[in-house]
């Protein structure tokens, strides 16, 4: 009765995609369409994906946390399974990510005696994970976020370990460590909130401060987690335009879009607050007005993505909203809509409007 089951689900999920665009073969003239390979990617998350995606990300699974959790015991086994299904599936696959404050083991900063990690040191772990991660995969990983996450919305640098041994230099050495493995691929740098002025001013600056040494950097990534009334589209049209006017490529490169309310609006993974019935309000379901809400804003963002030809990929931060990492932040055991397919893997209305924005201009 199981195995019936679980024919019947497939059959229902493959007839549902079946009978709908490919929406990366849609957008297939304007950019790349992507999604995560994660924790929670099954089977029919799989046939999801290969249906409608061309780009994977692996959520997780490439953080130096799981990769090398011990200094020199690297962990490639879920990353080769990932390469391997983007391999079989014409996928291109995104490293991420290689350098980065957050998800890196407190020994990376220490030296044999527990105090801070020198620079030579420092340095030489910075170079020990980049080459061991690239070489690895040298022609089969197109993209990399090599570093992640290193200004303050004001522009500032981010006090993280990196740059209180390394100074703001360790953002450049990881671009030029990257390239020297492989200067075939694609090297990006991937923040979140990028409608902060002093982040956007920060970013320029670096992508400016690289081109003069001959560093190579190939594009920005645009974290969209994102929420019915934030960001404005102005001020997201203005980031667009400032790279747009510094020729870099652009990546949207973990898009979902929260119905909740949230008292954040960050993307943070330790910022965390306390639940409550106010701010968990579809516990049973999204309701229409939210539903009309999330539609009307995912097109307007389509509508925006789609006057800039620098925009290179656009990738979801999940399949399902099921799976999404919104039910967890900034607030545990919420019940979120963010993504694209309902908790029972069926499209939902949006997807299909979005495609038809494209398909008008064919």
């Amino acid at each position: 009765m199981r195995i019936l089951s679980l024919l019947c689900f497939l059959f229902f999920i493959n007839s549902e995609l079946l009978s709908t665009d490919s929406f990366y073969r849609v957008y297939q003239d304007r950019y790349k369409i992507g999604n995560i390979y994660g924790q929670n990617t099954s089977l029919d998350h799989k046939l999801i994906l290969k249906n409608h995606f061309n780009v994977v990300t692996p959520e997780n699974w490439g953080k130096w946390s799981v990769v090398q959790p011990i200094e020199g015991a690297f962990d490639f086994v879920k990353m080769d399974e990932i390469v391997h299904f983007a391999e079989e599936n014409n996928m291109d696959v995104v490293g991420h990510t290689l350098v980065w404050g957050s998800q890196t083991p407190s020994w990376v900063f220490r030296d044999i005696h527990g105090n801070p990690a020198g620079k030579d040191l420092l340095l030489k772990r910075m170079k020990d994970h980049i080459d061991a991660n690239m070489k690895r995969y040298l022609g089969r990983i197109k993209y990399w976020d090599v570093v992640n996450e290193a200004f303050n919305g004001d522009g500032s640098y981010r006090n993280n370990d990196w740059f209180q041994i390394l100074g703001p230099e360790y953002i450049e050495q990881a671009f030029l460590l990257a390239s020297k493995v492989d200067p075939s691929a694609r090297l990006l740098y991937n923040d979140y909130n990028m409608v902060k002025v002093g982040r956007v001013e920060a970013v320029i600056k670096m992508v400016e401060n690289l081109r003069s040494k001959n560093i190579p950097i190939h594009g920005i990534g645009i974290q969209g987690h994102w929420m019915l009334d934030f960001p404005e589209m102005a001020e997201l049209d203005f980031v667009l335009k400032k790279l747009k006017e510094q020729e870099i490529s652009v990546h949207i490169t973990e898009l979902d879009i929260s119905v909740l309310p949230s008292p954040y609006k960050g993307a943070n993974i330790a910022t965390q607050f306390e639940n409550s019935p106010e701010k968990d309000p579809y516990t049973s379901g999204m309701p229409m007005h939210a539903e009309k809400e999330l539609n009307k804003r995912y097109l307007e963002i389509f509508k925006l993505f789609n006057k800039y030809d620098n925009i290179e990929r656009v990738t979801f931060w999940g399949v399902s909203d099921g799976d999404s990492w919104k039910n967890e932040h900034p607030i545990k055991g919420r019940t979120d809509y963010p993504l694209l397919f309902d908790r029972k893997l069926k499209k939902k209305s949006v997807f299909d409007k979005i495609l038809e924005l494209e398909n008008k201009n064919k």
